[in-house]
């Protein structure tokens, strides 16, 4: 089971907790199975301390973004195949500052029969130059477990691997297949996927995509103020997929003020003649003494320095 929640202590005096419980009877009786309360070292709040009335208004106000904190991801497999459950959250009040949760999600594995396995798997990487390595995942199932996996990869080094998911490099030009075969015991099967990469050195290649799809991302985010900053959003019109990272500087009035958001390291190893794209929407307010900036700055060194690489914004002329 995992769910969202977001919570910040109004003074460190207060510690208002969360506890949750599963009953298996129907809710004739319950067992604990969560319970957080913020101590001090960022163990349940998922920002910090506040004397206002708290309302989440930012996605680092949640636990799955906050600058504190984590969601829960709690193991219900001791209640797998029962029928009459039944679950509560319980709030224990401190007279502390106001509690959120939402999302609350229940998933498992299907129930697969026994027999034959089904072989299946994806590559993490489909095109590239000599040299380029892929790493082969193993997606098959079965009942029971599949016990062994056999490999062939023509073109490739290995050209063939008993590891569940290899990894391979192909140091030549040329479209190149891959096949797997599983065993669990009760049978064998076999996936052949044709055209599974193609290693082109003419061709450019994408060694780093940042969409924003995804709730969760690897980019950091600077608030210095604490107010308005950088948060994932839904738009439209983009080339693909429906949010986008972006700051509110309608509302948000401050001349001066910085914000940063920040890849993680990405490694550049083997690249030649590197490009950044990236697309961005922005509308200038009608008064022309407000000019909003966005800078762009790359560092070799983690982080420690920065050199600016672009600098942009509008004086009017478009």
């Amino acid at each position: 089971m995992e769910f969202d929640y977001a919570h910040r202590r109004y003074s460190q005096d207060y510690a208002d907790s969360l506890v949750v419980y599963i009953s298996a009877d129907g809710g004739n009786s319950f067992t604990r199975i969560f319970e957080g309360a913020e101590d001090g070292t960022g163990s349940f709040a998922t920002n910090y301390t506040t004397q206002n009335d708290f309302i989440p208004g930012a996605i680092d106000d949640w636990c799955y973004a906050g600058e504190i904190g984590t969601c829960p991801v709690i193991d219900l497999s001791a209640y797998d195949g029962l029928s009459n459950i039944v679950l509560r959250f319980e709030n224990v009040n401190d007279y502390g500052n106001n509690m959120y949760v939402d999302n609350i999600k229940l998933y498992s594995s299907c129930l697969i029969p026994a027999g034959p396995p089904t072989a299946s798997f994806t590559n993490d990487v489909s095109t590239g130059c000599t040299g380029t390595q892929v790493t082969f995942l193993d997606q098959s199932y079965g009942n029971p477990d599949i016990t062994s996996w056999s490999w062939s990869f023509p073109g490739g080094t290995p050209s063939s691997s008993t590891l569940q998911n290899p990894v391979v490099t192909y140091n030549s030009e040329g479209t190149f297949n891959a096949t797997l075969t599983v065993d669990n015991g009760n049978g064998t099967d076999t996936e052949s996927m044709m055209g599974v990469i193609t290693i082109d050195n003419g061709a450019v290649q994408t060694f780093y995509l940042e969409d924003f799809e995804d709730e969760t991302t690897a980019w950091t985010v600077n608030n210095p103020d604490g107010n308005f900053t950088w948060e994932r959003v839904p738009v439209g019109g983009t080339q693909t997929g429906s949010y986008a990272y972006y700051i509110n500087t309608y509302e948000y009035n401050a001349p001066g003020q910085i914000d940063d958001m920040v890849s993680p390291n990405i490694d550049f190893t083997g690249k030649e003649n590197a490009r950044l794209l990236m697309d961005y929407a922005y509308a200038k307010y009608t008064d022309p003494q407000y000019t909003d900036v966005l800078n762009i700055y790359i560092s070799t060194d983690g982080g420690t320095n920065y050199t600016q690489l672009l600098s942009g914004s509008d004086d009017g002329s478009g």
